[in-house]
């Protein structure tokens, strides 16, 4: 790459944050158009550095005004387990959730995984754990029954089922008002 397509990366990414309190379209418009030459380039946004903007609109991002931000956190049953098996200290994976007002797009941004380490927690030396096969096939058969019962219930021979029991029950209780009308 050489420094003239530099200096019109850099020209690009002044021009869409001097055009913001002016205009967002405007604005939006420089952001996209530096984003197409980054990939026109085949410049990676490590590289560069700039998760400022969304993606695919180009908007700039300004808390509360242009995105909504969210931290997010790895689920507590995989923070549990790891507890569990008491193989090394639990690790929490964070990450940061940026939603565009405009397009809607959510992007994510990894944090650096926190671990939880406490002083008086004796680690276990790594074990071999050879779970039974008596498990393995448990597991595996209430996974199956699981999904058979997820797609009766949920797929078209569900609803039908359902409007069945519906009527039967009607026809239980007896005559409606919707039984005389045409």
């Amino acid at each position: 790459m050489n420094t003239l397509s530099l200096s019109e990366l850099h020209h690009l990414r002044r021009l869409s944050y001097s055009a913001l309190p002016f205009s967002f379209e405007l604005s939006s418009y420089f952001m996209s158009v530096f984003y197409e030459n980054i990939r026109h380039y085949g410049i990676s946004l490590s590289e560069i550095q700039d998760k400022t903007a969304c993606l695919s609109c180009g908007m700039i991002w300004i808390p509360g005004w242009t995105c909504t931000i969210r931290l997010r956190r790895s689920s507590a049953k995989r923070y549990w387990r790891q507890k569990k098996k008491k193989i090394e200290y639990p690790k929490l994976n964070y990450w940061v959730e940026y939603q565009c007002q405009r397009c809607g797009r959510i992007t994510r941004f990894q944090r650096e995984k926190y671990t939880i380490k406490n002083q008086n927690t004796k680690i276990l030396p790594e074990k071999p754990l050879e779970p039974s096969e008596d498990v393995q096939i448990h597991s595996k058969r209430n996974a199956n029954s699981r999904r058979r019962k997820k797609m009766r219930l949920g797929g078209l021979e569900g609803i039908i089922d359902k409007i069945e029991k519906e009527d039967m029950k009607k026809m239980e209780k007896g005559l409606s008002l919707e039984d005389f009308m045409l």
